[in-house]
């Protein structure tokens, strides 16, 4: 599938960091929910993506990534396909939510540990690149 193609298809770039790494992802609106019951109490039963996990929590966040691992993307890829201004970073390893997307993600966020932050994710991804 072409970059133009997954655009049409509503995916968008973002960041994540996970016990010091951070690495970037090119992958479905949903994709990004970290709560999707909050964001669509009516899921259908039976609906699996992303691992089937509805819900990424700390007792689960490895098996979040591996479920995403074919949307990973190198941060030359980013710069190739002028997908330089990411929409979303989330950091693991301080429960924070940064997001300029038009969706307020920051209201669908796991529990009340985490932060959710309306802002430009590449400030936050910026020292890690």
């Amino acid at each position: 599938m072409t970059v133009e193609e997954r655009i049409e298809l509503g995916y968008l770039p973002g960041g994540i960091k996970f016990q010091g790494q951070v690495e970037f992802y090119f992958m479905p609106f949903i994709f990004w929910i970290l709560d999707n019951l909050k964001y669509d109490p009516v899921v259908i039963p039976g609906e699996v993506f992303r691992g089937n996990i509805l819900i990424v929590n700390d007792g689960n966040i490895p098996d979040f990534l591996n479920a995403i691992d074919e949307y990973k993307i190198s941060y030359a890829f980013l710069h190739e396909n002028k997908l330089k201004d990411i929409k979303f970073y989330i950091d693991f390893d301080s429960k924070l939510f940064v997001s300029s997307y038009l969706v307020e993600v920051e209201d669908y966020l796991p529990d009340d540990s985490w932060k959710g932050v309306f802002d430009f994710p590449d400030k936050h991804v910026a020292k890690f690149t």
